[in-house]
């Protein structure tokens, strides 16, 4: 966790980004402590890496933010089991899409915007359910549909192992 702060702080360099860190060793779900970091926030926009994830860069983002848009979306490079990658390009309107090999890895595939994504803080009034399994989709599913503008990066920001 402290590397990824780190690495975090370094990205930031002097740009207003305020970091959340919630370590509770496995007292809460993983939603409950989402939804307190969401509601403990004081930034414009709301985005979670984990500990096992990485960011590639911020300055994308950053730049986005000032479009004032419900979210801004990207590219994920993602992890199969088997240690290959796959992209998921995340955007307003797109399906879930789970296109797979013979071998049952993840092809590059359309994703609507997750939790990743940056979203706007007027969608700080919706709640993460308090469930350690899809508490992700929980929380978007309540107001993807009333998200209606974005501001797409065609790049890949998150890698999600």
């Amino acid at each position: 966790m402290i590397a990824l702060i780190d690495k975090l702080q370094t990205l930031i360099g002097d740009k207003k980004i305020e970091i959340l860190c919630l370590i509770d060793n496995k007292c809460k779900s993983i939603g409950e402590k989402r939804d307190n970091l969401v509601q403990a926030s004081t930034g414009k926009y709301i985005m979670f890496v984990d500990d096992d994830d990485d960011i590639t860069h911020l300055n994308s983002i950053y730049s986005a933010t000032h479009f004032n848009v419900d979210v801004i979306t990207f590219k994920s490079e993602c992890l199969n089991a088997d240690g290959s990658t796959f992209i998921a390009t995340h955007k307003l309107g797109n399906p879930i899409e789970h296109n797979c090999d013979e071998n049952g890895n993840y092809l590059d595939c359309k994703r609507p915007p997750f939790h990743n994504c940056a979203w706007h803080n007027k969608f700080k009034k919706f709640h993460f359910p308090f469930v350690s399994y899809a508490e992700d989709w929980g929380w978007i599913k309540q107001f993807v549909d009333l998200a209606e503008t974005e501001y797409f990066v065609n790049e890949i920001i998150y890698k999600y192992n």
